[in-house]
């Protein structure tokens, strides 16, 4: 069985093609092909197939072509070779690597560096041979979309470097005909690649024609300076008197940059990760060169990053090359152009032969790393225009991405693959804290350094401030620590450098955010609740939900916010309060407390709406608000109210307590009156009597009789289930003391 992507997509048995049917069917199975073992979304299969173009219309065309596809490759004899993920909603083709054709020439190639390492030429150029006579025709062919054409100049880019391997190679044996003969076409396509022009001169001038290479030399120069606008790095194998005066320096191509700065002696942690980073980044089974290790601001992103890279420093013996690319800071982003200039810099390139256009820079780049085993960090880029220009397309190099931005651009076009890094667990953080806090100390108190290294939310920063502010206060007991850095650890000062505050780190995501996002961020740092869906969201802000879940996803990919579930986000406890903060700051006492308001009554009347399907007979809650600016959720069936219920369970309780404190003591016993009923009969019982107990408190003071009666009785009922008799009966009478005396009540209490 032999699968071919270099060229139309094929399947062959026994040396017979198998039918794959029409173009769009052959071109799904070559995505597959090229993806072999890896998950490919939906959406990916759509763009390349369709570019894009309605993909919700393109998907039941999409689920048929598979079915086909699969039932081919099962009659062909590979099993269920296609499955469905159903947690991701992606296709994955499971099949032996070394019978697709393209996966097989990139075996080769690496055999063939291996080999030719150790001065194993022939082996190489057998090797080689083998690789490019694979190549039967366009890869992929059978594809068409924008995307794919990034995927076809990427494995074309991989034939030119086995051409200029195979090159070398014949050179090293002496077999200048025969890389003439390689050459010579590979000449007329790639005017301006220097490395194959220097095979070229090289194979001319031993195989005797000097004059020859005298002229190619030359020409090349005059035509390479008028493309890229800089000196070529091509020599004659000799001194050549009557031209050296006139031709350029030539530039330390092989200059190798050590530019990763020192790893972090104390880096706990994410072990999980470094090994992923590793498997993605194999040279030996290689998925991507390219990974974006994102997060949110303070979780280590870059730290991970120089880690992971001084462990593999024998993988890169040609250097590291490292940007702060400044994509949030006090400065402003560092461009393209200007990184490739700096990059051509680090590689030997003088300032006054760096090319001036970026398009000319990026090829310069591409050239100069084509082959070589070379490490990029591009650190803090702002987003995948940014970062796109500056990876490189030689697949013996590795680059590093990170991002507090999710680079879903990068991802969907290119497929690069991205790790995002959680925060530390509770242990890692006392283990990085330990470390940091002199080890006299550390025994003082455990379980206050332990409280103290929850208080960093599981951000190595917030670790780090806390372990200084300690170091520089050795006289205060651990426990001290905690009182003083308990809800104030944004305060703490990060030392005599700004830029390594919690405050500062996270003004910067926020600073780059549009208005209309930084506003929702702010609002959701008033949120009383634990977690928050874009109907919430939308009543905070006074918006419409799909708009509000449009700006919850933008605060996602900037990792300000995390998807809890599908449609939930959450916010990381240190941004909860840097958000309430800047909502402090920046919005008036009046639109806060409007927020709040509406969100108080959302949930109510949404729980109101819930009850009265799982509940309706109980009685209802007296004096609801009005809906004013807000849609409360309402529920077609017993199941979708019983759903929101159970999810909305810890935010119902949270809102309860928090209305009770903050000056909303009618939403404080209204919202339970209004599930007491559901939650006494459905789900665990743990939190039914603190709220009803806070529902009493807070009736009282509302002064509201016909809400203290009810309450009352529903905490007496609570009561009665868990078999507290006494107390039972005092609310029972207390609730009858207050409702005796009304003639005429009016309105039912709730929850009776």
């Amino acid at each position: 069985m032999e699968f071919v992507i270099l060229g139309p997509t094929a399947l062959y048995l026994d040396g017979q093609q198998v039918p794959l049917g029409p173009a769009k069917q052959r071109a799904m199975l070559a995505v597959l092909l090229y993806h072999v073992g890896e998950p490919v979304r939906v959406d990916t299969l759509v763009e390349h197939l369709w570019d894009g173009r309605n993909p919700a219309d393109r998907r039941s065309s999409l689920y048929a072509m598979a079915s086909r596809i699969r039932g081919i490759l099962l009659q062909a004899g590979a099993g269920r070779a296609l499955e469905r993920l159903p947690s991701t909603g992606a296709y994955r083709l499971n099949v032996d690597r070394t019978l697709i054709d393209f996966h097989r020439f990139r075996q080769l190639v690496r055999d063939a560096r291996q080999a030719g390492a150790q001065q194993r030429h022939d082996s190489a150029t057998a090797l080689l041979t083998d690789a490019v006579e694979l190549w039967r025709d366009e890869p992929i062919a059978d594809l068409r979309s924008a995307r794919a054409e990034h995927i076809r100049r990427h494995m074309n880019e991989s034939l030119l470097d086995a051409h200029r391997l195979l090159a070398a190679s014949l050179l090293r044996l002496g077999r200048h005909s025969a890389a003439l003969s390689r050459l010579e076409p590979l000449i007329r396509e790639h005017e301006t690649d220097e490395a194959l022009a220097q095979h070229w001169i090289t194979a001319l001038w031993a195989g005797g024609r000097e004059a020859e290479a005298r002229k190619f030399f030359l020409d090349f120069r005059r035509r390479f300076r008028r493309a890229i606008h800089t000196e070529p790095a091509v020599t004659l194998p000799s001194p050549a008197p009557q031209l050296h005066a006139a031709a350029p320096v030539p530039r330390n191509v092989a200059s190798s940059p050590h530019q990763l700065r020192a790893d972090i002696v104390d880096f706990a942690g994410h072990a999980d990760l470094l090994n992923e980073l590793s498997r993605l980044t194999d040279p030996d089974d290689k998925h991507t060169n390219v990974v974006v290790i994102e997060g949110m601001p303070g979780v280590g992103k870059s730290t991970l990053a120089v880690h992971w890279a001084h462990r593999h420093l024998h993988r890169f013996p040609d250097g590291q090359i490292c940007l702060n690319a400044n994509g949030y800071g006090p400065t402003l982003p560092v461009t393209p152009y200007d990184a490739l200039g700096t990059f051509l810099s680090a590689l030997g390139v003088p300032d006054n032969r760096i090319p001036v256009g970026e398009d000319q820079r990026r090829d310069r780049l591409n050239q100069l790393l084509a082959g070589r085993h070379v490490l990029l960090i591009l650190d803090n880029i702002k987003d995948s225009s940014q970062a796109r220009p500056l990876i490189p397309a030689s697949d013996t190099c590795v680059t590093l991405i990170t991002s507090r931005t999710r680079l879903s651009g990068l991802a969907i076009r290119e497929g690069v693959r991205s790790l995002t890094i959680p925060p530390l667990s509770d242990d890692e953080c006392l283990i990085l804290l330990r470390g940091i806090v002199e080890s006299r100390r550390v025994d003082d108190d455990p379980a206050a350094l332990r409280r103290l290294a929850q208080l960093s939310g599981g951000l190595p920063l917030a670790v780090r401030i806390i372990g200084e502010h300690v170091v520089a206060r050795p006289l205060a007991r651990i426990g001290d620590h905690v009182d003083e850095l308990t809800g104030r650890l944004l305060d703490a000062e990060g030392g005599d450098d700004d830029n390594a505050s919690l405050r500062t780190v996270f003004a910067w995501s926020y600073d780059a955010l549009r208005p209309e996002s930084a506003r929702l961020f702010r609002i959701l740092g008033l949120f009383p609740g634990t977690s928050i869906r874009p109907e919430a969201g939308a009543a905070m802000l006074g918006t419409g939900e799909r708009e509000a879940e449009h700006l919850l996803n933008g605060l996602a990919r900037a990792h300000l916010v995390d998807h809890s579930t599908v449609r939930r986000y959450r916010l990381h406890d240190l941004l909860r309060d840097f958000a309430a903060q800047r909502a402090s700051a920046e919005e008036t006492a009046e639109t806060r407390t409007a927020a709040l308001r509406r969100v108080l009554d959302w949930y109510l009347l949404s729980a109101v709406n819930a009850a009265a399907l799982l509940a309706p007979d109980s009685p209802p809650v007296p004096d609801l608000p009005e809906p004013v600016g807000i849609e409360p959720q309402v529920f077609g069936e017993d199941l979708a109210a019983m759903r929101w219920c159970e999810s909305e369970r810890e935010n119902l309780a949270a809102l309860t307590r928090w209305a009770v404190g903050h000056g909303f003591a009618r939403h404080g016993w209204q919202v339970p009156g209004a599930v007491h009923e559901v939650f006494e009969r459905y789900g665990r019982q743990d939190d039914v009597q603190e709220i009803q107990e806070l529902a009493v408190t807070a009736a009282r003071l509302d002064e509201h009789v016909a809400g203290q009666v009810g309450t009352l009785i529903n905490l007496g009922a609570t009561y009665f289930a868990v078999r507290d008799y006494p107390r039972a009966t005092a609310s029972f009478t207390e609730g009858r003391r207050l409702a005796r005396p009304q003639q005429r009540p009016s309105a039912t209490p709730p929850g009776v």
